[in-house]
């Protein structure tokens, strides 16, 4: 339960923080708002990663089944495999910016974020790692904030 309210408040943060599709318009104009994660599903971490997006995924049912966001649109998520690899994660990230994605949950560890981060950053994209324990130093210089 815990977890699905950090979830719940991590998707409020992301949707209300950055409404901004790739082109500058509204992202969420229609009935749905899109979110990501860039959660591990194959490679050494998978069974953490797999753990982390079924919560990301029970948060966004509990939110719809409460009559969903941003006066009742519907939250879509769509998840990016890193495969444990931190040029994977990159290349997901960049395929979350790609599709228009204001805001995205992950990456499961530190060096992955860190590579998500130098896509999503200049992006504007907003990112929350639910376990990227790398001090704050490590993430200063790729644009982000830690906060624990």
């Amino acid at each position: 339960m815990k977890q699905s309210l950090v979830v719940l408040g991590i998707l409020g943060l992301v949707v209300t923080g950055c409404n901004k599709d790739k082109d500058g318009g509204d992202s969420d104009a229609g009935d749905t708002v899109a979110i990501g994660s860039l959660l591990t599903s194959t490679g050494a971490l998978a069974g953490i990663g797999s753990d982390m997006l079924r919560a990301v995924d029970l948060a966004v049912n509990e939110v719809n089944d409460a009559g969903g966001l941003l006066g009742g649109k519907t939250v879509t998520l769509t998840n990016q495999d890193d495969g444990t690899d931190e040029g994977l994660a990159g290349a997901a990230a960049q395929a979350h910016v790609d599709n228009g994605i204001t805001g995205f949950v992950g990456a499961v560890g530190s060096g992955f974020s860190l590579a998500a981060a130098d896509v999503a950053t200049p992006a504007g994209v907003v990112m929350i790692s639910p376990s990227s324990t790398s001090g704050c130093e490590a993430y200063t210089g790729h644009g982000l904030a830690m906060a624990a």
